[in-house]
């Protein structure tokens, strides 16, 4: 297993376009960007992860909130403090091969003219 760490929101986003990841753990406090805005640029943007599961990683993951965490984008959740099977089984879960994950979505642009 390889881990690329992130301290910053910002710092994830560049993660993100830089190389594909299996799973990517957002922390939902991070400074300069939090957890939901990084997911939101990853998913909106044209790097490899844009279809990774994102899993939202807080103290506060197990607190009201995981449905719409669902609906802005994040596959599920994780609480801290984080206990090591729940790690397991959730890698184990969520975790799609890069290669594996679905080609993003091509844009169409409209003809003018």
């Amino acid at each position: 297993m390889e881990i690329t760490e992130a301290a910053t929101g910002a710092e994830a986003v560049a993660a993100a376009k830089a190389a594909p990841f299996d799973l990517i753990l957002m922390d939902l406090r991070m400074p300069e960007l939090d957890g939901l805005g990084a997911m939101t640029r990853i998913r909106a943007g044209r790097g490899p992860n844009r279809n990774a599961p994102i899993l939202a990683f807080s103290a506060g993951a197990d607190a009201p909130g995981a449905e719409d965490r669902r609906q802005a984008g994040f596959d599920g959740d994780l609480a801290k403090p984080l206990m090591p099977l729940d790690l397991m089984a959730a890698v184990a879960r969520y975790a799609v091969p890069a290669q594996a994950q679905p080609a993003p979505r091509k844009r169409r642009r409209a003809r003018r003219g």
